[in-house]
C-alpha cells in the first residue's frame, strides 16, 4: 500500500532514445535525484508514468533501482493510454518515420519491460476508457502528469517540435494550468505546493529545474 507521504513523480519524454542516450539520461536522472532535498527526504516515492517505450520505461527502472538503493518503498501507477499492443505499434510506427526502426530483438526487449512493471504497478488505470471524446487519451496523460506530481521528470530535447499530448504538452500545462481544458483538469487545476519540473536533454545529460509557484 502507498505511504501517504510519498513524494509523487511524473515521469514523461521521448519515445525514442538510442543507447547513449539512454546511459545519459540514466546517470542524469540518478545525479538530479541525489541532489534533489525532497528526494532523498522522502521514505516513499510513487511514479505515475504511461510507460510507453523510450523514456518512460528508462526513467521508471532508473528510479526504482535508485529507491532500492537508498531503501525507499516505491510503487508504481500507470496510466494507460491504450492497450499495449496499439501502444508497441506506435511506437514502430513513430521511429520508422524517423529512420531508426527498433530490431526484432529490441521489439521483444520493450514487450517484456512493459509486462514486467504492468506485473509489478500498484495500480494501473486505463485513461483512454474515459467517455469525454473531445480530447485524445494522450492529452488526458499529459493533464494528470501536469497536475498530480510533486516533481516531474521530462526527458526532452530542447529543439524538439513537440506532438499534441506529449512532453512539451505536459510542460506547458504545468507551467500555465488554468489552461488544462476543464473536463482534463477535474476538480482543480492548482499544482500542489513546491511543485517542480526536471526536463533534462538525452544528448548530453544538461538539465533545468523549474520551481512552479505554490498552488499556482
Amino acid at each position: 500500500m502507498e505511504a501517504p507521504d510519498s513524494l509523487v513523480i511524473g515521469v514523461t519524454g521521448h519515445l525514442n532514445l538510442d543507447a547513449a542516450a539512454r546511459d545519459t539520461t540514466a546517470e542524469a536522472v540518478t545525479e538530479q535525484l541525489r541532489g534533489d532535498a525532497g528526494f532523498m527526504a522522502a521514505p516513499a516515492v510513487r511514479i505515475v508514468a504511461g510507460l510507453a517505450p523510450g523514456a518512460d520505461l528508462l526513467v521508471i527502472s532508473t528510479i526504482s533501482r535508485l529507491c532500492s538503493m537508498l531503501g525507499k518503498r516505491c510503487h508504481l501507477h500507470v496510466l494507460m493510454t491504450t492497450d499495449v499492443d496499439n501502444m508497441l505499434q506506435a511506437w514502430r510506427q513513430r521511429t520508422a518515420e524517423l529512420n531508426d526502426p527498433p530490431s526484432p530483438a529490441a521489439q521483444k526487449q520493450v514487450s517484456m519491460q512493459i509486462a514486467y512493471w504492468l506485473q509489478q504497478a500498484a495500480t494501473v488505470e486505463h485513461v483512454h476508457r474515459r467517455t469525454d471524446t473531445n480530447y485524445t487519451s494522450h492529452e488526458c496523460l499529459a493533464a494528470r502528469l501536469a497536475l498530480e506530481p510533486d516533481l516531474l521528470v521530462a526527458i526532452i530535447r530542447p529543439s524538439h517540435p513537440g506532438q499534441r499530448g506529449g512532453a512539451q504538452s505536459v510542460l506547458a500545462w504545468r507551467n500555465h494550468p488554468d489552461r488544462i481544458p476543464p473536463s482534463l483538469s477535474g476538480v482543480s487545476s492548482r499544482l500542489k505546493s513546491g511543485a517542480r519540473s526536471l526536463a533534462i536533454d538525452p544528448d548530453d545529460g544538461s538539465s533545468t529545474l523549474i520551481e512552479h509557484s505554490a498552488g499556482s
